[in-house]
Formats: C-alpha cells, sequence, structure tokens
C-alpha cells in the first residue's frame, strides 16, 4: 500500500494519556501535544500493553495512523510493536516493529501505519518489550483517499 498521490483528511488525535494503559504512567513533558507522554519505564517480565483504544467507531477505508514516541533511556533491539486492529485485537489491520536504532533517545520521532479497516470499532496498540525505556505523545489518525 502506497500514499503515492493520495490525500490525507485529519480525522482526529488521541493524547497517549487519555488512552487506555495496562502498564506505565503519566508524566509531564512540554514536547508533547498535552504537556504530558505516557511513559514505559521500568524493567518488565515480558511484553506490556503500554497504550491501545481509542474503541471508537471509524467507517470503513483506508487510513494512516501515526504514533509519536520516544526512547528515554539506553537500550538495544526491539523496543516496541505498534499495531492496528478491529477494537478488541482481531484481526490486525497493521502492524510494524520499531527498532533502537529508530527512534534517538530524547527525540519525538513519528511512525505511520497504513491499514484498511473494515469499518466499526478501530483500536490502536503499543505493544512495549520491557526494557528500552519510551514515552508515548499521541496517536494521530488520518483517512486516505486516491493514491495506489
Amino acid at each position: 500500500m502506497s500514499l503515492r498521490d493520495a490525500a490525507l483528511q485529519f480525522v482526529t488525535a488521541y493524547d497517549a494519556v487519555d488512552l487506555s494503559h495496562r502498564y506505565g504512567s503519566a508524566v509531564p513533558d512540554p514536547n508533547t501535544s498535552s504537556g504530558k507522554a505516557w511513559v514505559a519505564k521500568a524493567p518488565s517480565a515480558g511484553i506490556e500493553d503500554i497504550l491501545y483504544g481509542p474503541y471508537a467507531p471509524f467507517p470503513k477505508g483506508r487510513y494512516l495512523v501515526v504514533f509519536r514516541l520516544k526512547r528515554i533511556g539506553a537500550g538495544e533491539g526491539t523496543v516496541a510493536t505498534i499495531d492496528t486492529c478491529i477494537g478488541g485485537g482481531h484481526p490486525i489491520t497493521s502492524q510494524r516493529t520499531l527498532n533502537s536504532d529508530q527512534i534517538p533517545e530524547g527525540e519525538y520521532v513519528s511512525f505511520g501505519l497504513l491499514a484498511n479497516h473494515p469499518g466499526g470499532m478501530m483500536e490502536t496498540r503499543i505493544h512495549w518489550n520491557g526494557t528500552v525505556p519510551i514515552a508515548v505523545d499521541d496517536v494521530r489518525i488520518w483517512r486516505v483517499s486516491g493514491g495506489e
């Protein structure tokens, strides 16, 4: 799937602190859209869903979902997997694994996923690997029309 010759229409943004979480905490961060970031930094025994939701209804269509996050400490290897899915987790409509070399320490970076959403409740998720500390600013969603 490509964005070549596509048009993007902004739909909505969700601050990370306002979505659902199973791990982590909110901390002040003046470099975020809300002034707070959702942070996962303590070692964990395994993969944790540090962000999921919004379980909001979206019409059938193509969407660009952008996650904004930064590494906030040392670490190597896999940091997290980001994905989009139907509310409840299945099926997964797009997915990407993020490694430490893609995320500079102390600098927010945006990572996008193109998803064909079949309609109904949409969920976005960040599955954190539990070892490399990260902060999440927000998740932004655009509707994609045209293009390849």
